[in-house]
């Protein structure tokens, strides 16, 4: 059973109960790295914290974070809350935005640590 906890504070709402949902089932390592969810929710955490340590770095307010971005004020709710399903071009375009190089990779399931 996987025992993480996830403090959910520091991440979007939707992927901090995907998380935690996990740790309440009686699933094992395997099982939940299988998991399509987990690895959505693991990205979204991922993309979360590129824009809010973008936002801190660089001093913005929320609404100067949305105008460097270039994205209305509904696009950037559902990223810090964990509800955007952005298009991989979307997230391309943002990360570069964020001086940031989107760089994704496939490994074999029974490879991940």
């Amino acid at each position: 059973m996987v025992s993480k906890t996830i403090d959910v504070g520091s991440i979007p709402a939707r992927s901090a109960i995907i998380f935690n949902t996990f740790n309440d089932l009686s699933m094992d390592r395997k099982e939940l790295i299988s998991s399509s969810a987990y690895w959505l929710a693991q990205f979204q955490i991922d993309f979360f914290r590129i824009v809010k340590e973008y936002q801190l770095i660089n001093d913005l307010d929320k609404w100067q974070l949305q105008s460097d971005l270039d994205i209305s004020e509904y696009t950037l709710n559902q990223i810090l809350s964990g509800d955007a399903y952005l298009t991989f071009n979307e997230i391309c375009n943002l990360s570069v935005k964020m001086n940031k190089a989107p760089k994704l990779t496939f490994v074999d399931l029974d490879t991940v640590k």
